[in-house]
Formats: C-alpha cells, structure tokens, sequence
C-alpha cells in the first residue's frame, strides 16, 4: 500500500487527498514515508488465537450443525475452538481455566466465516423432524393432484394456518425508573394470561377471510372434534365438511405425538 501511495504522490496527488481517500490521519502518512517502511508487528495482538489459514479447517463442522435444530451453541463453538488450538499446538491467550474461547473472538471469526449468532426459534423434535424435504415434497405432489383433478384459480384456492396467542404479552416495554428501586411493576390483565387460537386464511389472489379467534371451551363441538383429532384432514367431521361444500383440502407435514413418527403424506379428502 505504500509504494502505492508513493506512485499517487509522485503522480501529483497531494497527501492529504491521499488521506482522505485511503481514510487514515495525515500525519501517519507523513511518518510512514519519512520511516520508509510499514512496521509487520501488531504488538501485543501479533499472535492469533488460530490463524485465517487454519479458519477454514473448522468452519465446516459448524455448517453442517447449522442444518440440525438445536445441534449449535455458542458454549460448544468456544470449546472446539479451544480444542483446535491446543491439538495444532498453536500459540494462543485463550482462558486455560474455562478451556473456551470468548465471546469477542466468536464474533470475528463469524464475520470472517459469513457465519452469525442467531436467537433460535423453539420447535419440538417431532416437527423438525417431519418438516423435511421429502415430506414437503410430497405435500407438493398432493397439491398437484387436486389441480390437475379440478381446474382451481387464484381465487378459489386458500392457505390456512393457524397460532397461538397469549392475552398477556410476553416482553413489556422499558419504563423509566426512580435509580435504587428493587421493584418496578407494570398492571396487566392476568400474570400468566390464556392461550388463544388465531386460524388465518388467505387466497393465491391476496383476499382473505378475517381472522378467527377460538377461545378456551368456548368453540362448537364440531370445531373441538376437528381441532383436538390427530390428523385434522382424516377426522369424518372434517371429510364430511368438504364433501358438503364440495371442496378439497390438502396438509403439508405436521408434528406427529409424542413416542410416533409420521411418515406418510397427507392424502387429499375425498371429493363430493
């Protein structure tokens, strides 16, 4: 960089355009060309815990674990890193006590990895493990069985989902507080609040049916038996609905219960 800096000067530009553009102090140019050299050492951050050429051998462990729920923390990620170090022998000031890497030098390793520490969201083994490509593969079969059986457009095709919500939030806003006071409480409706159920539907063509909330022992039977079965599309309430609107419906993968694995695709209802 400094020879070709020096090339710029000697070209005319002057040094603090050249400053300006490489964006460091005037005065650091001025002392590295009366010095005539650029000192290799970085002091006391010359050593590095593992060198970028060594980076490279411990980055695909850890992208392989990305493809796992619940296979990659930040705990274990500090630990082989350490691991590493002390196998090549590599000079480091890593803690000997903790045996683990910190949080810092995590941090600059995922940035130069195009890694990042991310908050996972929860999800139960079930689902992960029936939300795979095979499963959605075949949910996608299904779906093109029921367009090729009927010719469906956009507006006449809807996708439903629904979620639970908590009548009492799970994160309350900062408040600003007298400094010293242990207790600083906010009134809401119930501590621990109820859980509600939103179904949302929406068309290929972008109208929807407003949402529906399903409180607690308050829906009909029909809904309890169809919302409380096993598998929603093979319950007869549910087959005898569509057959009575003359409508099909089609599931993609769902969490199968507790001790069983659902490995068979979510067939079409049958047709009116």
């Amino acid at each position: 960089m400094l020879t070709e800096i020096k090339n710029k000067i000697n070209q005319g530009q002057s040094k603090r355009a050249v400053t300006r553009e490489y964006g460091f102090h005037e005065e650091t140019l001025r002392k590295r060309l009366k010095a005539g050299n650029v000192p290799q050492s970085l002091g006391r951050f010359t050593k590095y815990c593992i060198p970028i050429c060594r980076e490279n051998e411990t980055q695909p462990p850890f992208n392989k674990t990305t493809k796992l729920a619940g296979k990659k923390w930040v705990k274990l990620f500090c630990k082989i890193a350490y691991q590493f170090a002390e196998k090549m022998k590599l000079s480091h000031r890593l803690t000997k006590a903790t045996k683990l890497a910190g949080k810092k030098w995590v941090k600059l390793f995922c940035k130069g990895q195009g890694l990042a520490i991310r908050q996972p969201e929860k999800v139960s083994t079930a689902r992960a493990r029936g939300f795979n490509g095979v499963q959605v593969n075949r949910f996608f079969d299904n779906l093109n069985t029921c367009l090729e059986k009927s010719l469906f457009n956009a507006t006449t095709i809807y996708n439903m989902d629904e979620t639970g919500l908590l009548t009492v939030p799970n994160k309350i806003p900062k408040v600003v507080s007298t400094k010293g006071k242990k207790s600083v409480s906010k009134i809401v409706s119930a501590e621990r609040g109820q859980l509600i159920t939103a179904v949302c539907c929406v068309n290929a063509a972008g109208f929807y049916i407003p949402a529906a909330l399903i409180y607690p022992n308050i829906f009909s039977s029909l809904l309890s038996q169809i919302r409380n079965s096993q598998h929603c599309l093979y319950c007869l309430p549910a087959i005898e609905f569509c057959r009575e609107r003359e409508s099909m419906a089609s599931s993609s993968p769902q969490p199968a219960p507790s001790g069983t694995t659902n490995n068979e695709p979510f067939n079409t209802s049958p047709e009116a």
